[in-house]
C-alpha cells in the first residue's frame, strides 16, 4: 500500500488515504452492529484486523470452534448486516 501512495501524485495519496480512514470508520460502525464474536470473525474473513484474508478453518482453529459452525457465525453476522439499510447506504458509496 504504502508503495503504491508513493507512486501517485500528492493529491491522489491524500485522497486515497481520506477514502482508506472513512471506509475504515464506516466498516467499524457496521460491525459495532454484531456481537463479539460474529466482530471477530468477519475481521478476520475479510482482512480488516491485518489486511490478509483468513480461511475458515484457520479462523475456526484460531476461536475453537468447527469450520461449519465459524461458518454459521459468518453467514449469521453477514445476514445482519445485509438487513441493515445504515449499513448499506454507509457501504455502498464505497463500490
Amino acid at each position: 500500500m504504502e508503495r503504491e501512495l508513493a507512486q501517485l501524485p500528492a493529491h491522489e495519496a491524500v485522497y486515497d488515504t481520506i477514502d482508506k480512514v472513512e471506509l475504515e470508520q464506516c466498516v467499524d460502525r457496521a460491525l459495532n452492529e454484531l456481537t463479539p464474536r460474529e466482530k471477530l470473525v468477519v475481521r478476520l474473513r475479510f482482512g480488516f484486523s491485518d489486511g490478509r484474508e483468513w480461511k475458515i478453518y484457520k479462523i475456526a482453529r484460531s476461536i475453537r470452534l468447527s469450520s461449519a459452525y465459524t461458518r454459521c457465525i459468518l453467514e449469521a453476522a453477514l445476514q445482519k448486516l445485509r438487513g441493515r439499510r445504515s449499513v448499506t447506504v454507509h457501504l455502498n458509496d464505497f463500490l
